[in-house]
């Protein structure tokens, strides 16, 4: 639980949203982290960050906020494949650490209980 509160109360300082049926909705920052880890949790030998996109449905700007933030907070791991170059520079791989598998699994039993993101109280200022 210590986990999806952690990522809930630090900011990416982005806005995403997503296309479906030609309307725009816009999604929580943590369901965009989840739909990332859950892309991510599908290759354990590694996925670049061009499967990401396509998996997660998230663009280019999008990651690039999300994954230094994720692997700060040790959901994420980043390899180097020496053997796939592209451009002459090796091929990035991201893993999910034991952390990031907590996460998913604490996210799916809450998103199972039908939990309401944005009327979570730690959002709220507190005055002292």
């Amino acid at each position: 639980m210590d986990i999806v509160l952690s990522l809930l109360t630090k900011s990416t300082s982005t806005s995403t949203t997503t296309h479906k049926l030609h309307s725009q909705y816009h999604r929580h920052r943590i369901e965009v982290i989840n739909q990332i880890l859950t892309a991510v949790s599908e290759y354990p030998e590694g996925i670049s960050k061009t499967h990401i996109i396509f998996k997660a449905f998230v663009n280019n700007s999008q990651l690039k906020l999300y994954l230094p933030y994720l692997i700060h907070n040790d959901v994420l791991t980043m390899s180097l494949d020496e053997s796939h170059k592209h451009a002459g520079k090796p091929r990035e791989l991201y893993h999910l650490t034991t952390k990031g598998q907590i996460f998913l699994k604490l996210y799916t039993t809450m998103n199972s209980q039908d939990i309401v993101w944005d009327s979570l109280p730690f959002r709220q200022k507190k005055n002292y």
